[in-house]
């Protein structure tokens, strides 16, 4: 099971096996398909390193739909909630 939950990862996908000193991060995005139907807060945060962004770049998040990167769970969540407010 350990090996499954690696593997689900952008590390594991890309079998990274080196250094990885930026880490653990959180995106805000808002894409637009959302607009029409009521969104959360789920919805517009994830928490990310650089190989999940690849993944998520290949699966088709759009870079402008990018609100913001941070290296604070609570300052994503902040931009988040004011995105939301604004919808």
């Amino acid at each position: 099971m350990r090996w499954e939950k690696k593997a689900a990862t952008g590390k594991g996908h890309f079998q990274f096996s080196g250094t990885d000193e930026v880490g653990k991060f959180w995106v805000v995005y808002f894409p637009e398909r959302y607009a029409e139907s009521e969104t959360e807060l789920v919805d517009v945060v994830f928490e990310a390193d650089v190989f999940d962004m690849l993944l998520q770049l290949k699966g088709g998040l759009e870079p402008e739909a990018i609100k913001g990167i941070f290296k604070s769970e609570s300052a994503a969540n902040n931009l988040a909630q004011t995105l939301l407010k604004e919808e």
